[in-house]
């Protein structure tokens, strides 16, 4: 039987990495349709539920990364929960190696 320690994850397969990974190949996804002009034909936000979300967030005036409205509003969405929990979760690997050194 021998030694049965629990496998630790490689740095690159936690969860919190895979988060912040996804947020940056959304950002770059979003910078090569603005550049190429390959941008989904989306309807617009007026009276629609992503256009009270977004008069809400204020993003057209507060958060203005790129041109297409929509991009603006996935990036704010996206950066709350894919960041807050990339932050989260390597602030707490950070404060579990402290403790354990």
């Amino acid at each position: 039987m021998g030694n049965l320690q629990p496998e630790e994850r490689t740095f690159f397969k936690r969860s919190w990495v895979i988060s912040l990974e996804a947020f940056l190949l959304l950002q770059f996804l979003f910078i090569f349709m603005e550049l190429t002009g390959w941008i989904p034909n989306l309807r617009d936000f007026d009276g629609k539920f992503f256009g009270n979300l977004a008069e809400i967030l204020r993003v057209n005036k507060w958060f203005t990364f790129y041109e297409t409205p929509h991009f603006n509003l996935f990036t704010v969405i996206f950066g709350i929960v894919l960041l807050g929990h990339g932050i989260i979760g390597g602030t707490r690997d950070l404060l579990h190696y402290i403790k354990k050194s």
